[in-house]
């Protein structure tokens, strides 16, 4: 009886200590149950220096999402010990609304620089961005604008600051929170974070609709920095992340809770999408189709954010044909663009003092620009700014090149021509910064002056690229990138893996397409070469990418002919004498070449190589998860060591090299030097034809009619020699006469 008495104490035991803990961990993961995050608000540090500063951290509320009222942030700051007490304090603001003001001195002695703010969750937008505003005013001389430009006036407000939230409920599962709950999603801070799960057999089409997926997620998402993707087989166990399903809707259709009753069977080529909560913060998405048709329209749908954040529902099927097009932009063969043509807006630079205006203008194509190509910079400016002390600054890649004064006499319709650097032209990307300084004379520096200081940069402002009909040679800054919406091809690539079934290399594959969707704005649609790597002459007209180990990397002996880094039959890299490198000193890194294409001068092929051991893999992926590393990339070849750090290589090319053209704008290049019109320029080529022809025909009619007449002679009894004898003696009687 004891003896069942302790059985029975021992199961009882077993169920308080295993059954109990493991309800609280599931009611934990309940939708309605409340979560506490700490959220950082600044990437890096903020040097704050100006009588007047402002750091800001936006974020958006998806709709369903619910935040409770103990909700706060966390200021951490320091200052200089010159500020002045009295005139120093600090303003937090939601949504411009505002919330509460502290002197700066009294944070300080309280809490010693944090400054835990609570705020109404009742201002916060839902479904639209909330901007929380930190506005320090902070002096450290007496005087009207003493502090201008004065080193020793500064605030800090430091990177561990952080935002509280109590959350209540998580989003609705619908499809137009898509972007919102797995990428935009302010409590995952920096990150790209998913699992894609993928059917057991995994071919071609599915992995084409991964990397297309991909590009569209980097396309939405351009602001993250890091990306932390999972690549597994449905089978597999995922991480506790977001997932996305692609795949045949065969592969996934036993799977439960992802189809309504009624969408459980899809018909001939339809579509699919739908997204369900798992549990908490955590979400599932399935993109499917009946057929490889079905599933390519589900991914396009689902690549056109615009079509997605029109969807209230949690799922939809797809019967249209919804091929993503880009806007294409010929190239413009005078050579001349507007400001506008490269999607900027007039832009007001407001307030008093320094004001600042960075932008970037791609050379089209990766057509290399030459001397004498310059910017005409239209703008216009307040008539209240002090001629003497007003004046408008432009940089070309870091460097002055011209500046002017704004004076009353261009108020109105200012101009100012730049003559664009050699240096500049030389590369891909013309960096261009405009600074203004709107002088107003002695004011009160606790105010901004909108109204009255400020300068407009005009959108018709022009810029002039005098064409070389040379290509720029391609380099690694800014990858991985390609050259956009010139043609239908341009958002087409073929990509070649040492194991294309291998799920790690599709993760990389996958982190590379996010990549380019991030700085191209662009989705790509993807080949999958064969494990030859040979290529078809329809992908020869496309990008490329080729990913492989030092040992394993197939492609075309064009592309080889090329690097100067390249895998041998034996196993090695043969690597060339422009480079001073040997094989011993790679191992354990990871190698990025680029080279143009030998088909295409506008296209771009890329050659990522790595030793073949787990650090080497790791070390890869490591890089692709960081933009940090990519942004360091450049020249033409880039070694990336164990410690990140970066070694890059120049290979210098030796000579020009010519613009491939297409048969339309070889037509618009000749109507540009011609200055005729291409339809006239064509009537023309038809008339000169036309005439050959013509010619052609009456000198082989005119033979026929010869021949026919010796054929009727010699019907005639005459012989060709009497002819040829009766004509000589013609001649001979004429010339006597």
């Amino acid at each position: 009886m004891n003896l069942k008495l302790k059985i029975k104490f021992i199961i009882m035991f077993l169920i308080i200590v295993l059954v109990i803990p493991f309800s609280c961990v599931f009611a934990e993961g309940d939708n309605n149950s409340s979560a506490s995050y700490d959220i950082p608000i600044f990437k890096d540090d903020q040097k704050l220096s100006l009588p007047k500063n402002v750091g800001s951290y936006w974020f958006t509320v998806p709709k369903g999402f619910d935040i409770g009222d103990d909700c706060y942030v966390q200021l951490h700051f320091t200052f200089s010990n010159t500020l002045i007490s009295t005139r120093s304090n600090i303003t937090m603001l939601i949504n411009d609304y505002p919330v509460e003001t502290q002197w700066t001195y009294d944070i300080q002695k309280a809490t010693s620089g944090w400054w835990n703010v609570k705020f109404p969750t009742s201002k916060l937008k839902i479904d639209s961005i909330n901007e929380i505003k930190f506005q320090s005013n902070q002096r450290s001389i007496e005087g009207d604008c003493a502090d201008m430009d004065n080193p020793s006036n500064w605030v800090v407000f430091h990177k561990d600051s952080k935002l509280h939230v109590t959350v209540n409920k998580y989003p609705d599962a619908i499809l137009s929170n898509f972007h919102l709950i797995y990428y935009d999603n302010f409590l995952k801070n920096n990150v790209l974070s998913t699992d894609f799960i993928l059917p057991k057999d995994i071919d071609d089409n599915c992995k084409a609709a991964l990397l297309k997926t991909s590009s569209s997620i980097g396309k939405v998402s351009t602001g993250k920095d890091n990306i932390d993707y999972g690549v597994f087989r449905e089978s597999d166990t995922a991480t506790g992340k977001n997932k996305v399903f692609v795949g045949l809707y065969s592969a996934f259709a036993n799977i439960n809770n992802f189809f309504n009753p009624e969408d459980n069977k899809l018909s001939k080529d339809e579509g699919y999408l739908s997204i369900r909560q798992q549990s908490g913060n955590i979400y599932n998405t399935l993109v499917t189709g009946e057929s490889k048709a079905g599933l390519n329209k589900a991914v396009d749908f689902m690549s056109d954010n615009s079509l997605l954040k029109q969807v209230a529902g949690d799922s939809i099927k797809i019967n249209s044909n919804l091929k993503y097009t880009p806007s294409i932009t010929p190239i413009n063969t005078t050579g001349v663009y507007k400001f506008s043509d490269f999607g900027y807006s007039d832009v007001n630079l407001q307030g008093a003092f320094h004001q600042k205006l960075d932008m970037s203008f791609i050379q089209p194509k990766g057509i290399q620009s030459q001397k004498g190509s310059y910017i005409d910079l239209k703008f216009k400016h307040s008539k209240v700014l002090d001629s003497d002390r007003s004046a408008i600054t432009v940089y070309i890649n870091g460097m002055a090149v011209n500046s002017a004064k704004l004076t009353v006499a261009n108020a109105e319709d200012g101009a100012l021509k730049i003559n664009i650097p050699e240096s500049a032209l030389n590369l891909p990307e013309i960096k261009v910064s405009i600074e203004c300084y709107n002088y107003l004379g002695k004011i009160d520096c606790s105010k901004d002056y909108y109204d009255s200081a400020w300068t407009v940069i005009n959108s018709d402002s022009k810029l002039c690229l005098l064409s070389k009909e040379t290509s720029i040679q391609p380099t690694l800054q800014k990858f991985p990138f390609f050259y956009t919406n010139y043609s239908d091809k341009d958002t087409q690539i073929a990509i070649g893996m040492w194991n294309t079934s291998n799920l790690f290399n599709l993760k990389i594959a996958s982190m590379l397409a996010t990549r380019i969707g991030q700085n191209t704005g662009e989705v790509f649609n993807w080949d999958i070469l064969g494990k030859d790597g040979e290529l078809t002459d329809k992908q020869k007209n496309m990008n490329m990418i080729f990913l492989g180990t030092y040992d394993d990397v197939k492609m075309p002996e064009s592309i080889k002919k090329q690097l100067v880094i390249v895998p041998s039959k034996s196993g090695n890299l043969d690597i060339k004498k422009e480079v001073n490198l040997i094989p011993e000193v790679l191992k354990n890194k990871v190698v990025f070449q680029v080279i143009r294409s030998p088909w295409d001068t506008s296209k771009r092929v890329y050659v990522i190589l790595c030793d073949n051991n787990i650090s080497s893999l790791q070390l890869l992926e490591s890089t692709f998860s960081d933009r940090s590393i990519l942004l360091k990339l450049d020249g033409q070849v880039t070694v990336v060591d164990t410690d990140k750090k970066i070694q890059t290589i120049n290979i210098k090319e030796t000579g020009s090299v010519k613009v491939t053209k297409t048969l339309w704008e070889q037509i618009k290049y000749a109507e540009f030097k011609t200055h005729i019109p291409w339809w006239i320029l064509l009537i023309i080529l038809i008339g000169i034809i036309f005439g050959i022809v013509m010619i052609i025909y009456l000198r082989k009619s005119k033979n026929e009619f010869k021949k026919k007449s010796e054929k009727l002679k010699r019907q005639e009894g005459f012989f060709y020699e009497d002819i040829e004898e009766d004509e000589e003696a013609k001649n001979n009687k004429d010339k006597l006469e």
